[in-house]
């Protein structure tokens, strides 16, 4: 019984809907459309060690996850992840929907 809950719970995760994409990269453009740091981050200062000078073009990123053809959540909100980890700030933090509270 088990095994086959877990499998059916899995196969949810993994499936990707038709319009969860452009939705979510939609609406995380109108979100982060305001973000403060939105220039700091296409041009930061500092030293390219750490936390400095890294840039990240936002916008340009996510209409490049948006034309990747995913077949599964997995791999669609870890490049979102990976792509707002890059940002190097807290305010930024993003949980799949599949993971949170």
């Amino acid at each position: 019984m088990n095994l086959i809950l877990h499998q059916a719970v899995l196969e949810a995760f993994q499936y990707l809907k038709s319009n969860e994409q452009s939705t979510t990269i939609s609406l995380l453009k109108e979100y982060l459309n305001s973000y403060a740091f939105l220039d700091t981050s296409l041009n930061p200062p500092g030293t390219p060690i750490g936390y400095g000078n890294h840039a990240v073009n936002i916008n340009i990123n996510l209409e490049k996850i948006n034309n990747i053809t995913y077949t599964n959540t997995f791999d669609f909100y870890e490049s979102i992840m990976i792509l707002l980890n890059n940002l190097k700030d807290p305010h930024t933090i993003f949980t799949p929907p599949c993971v949170s509270k």
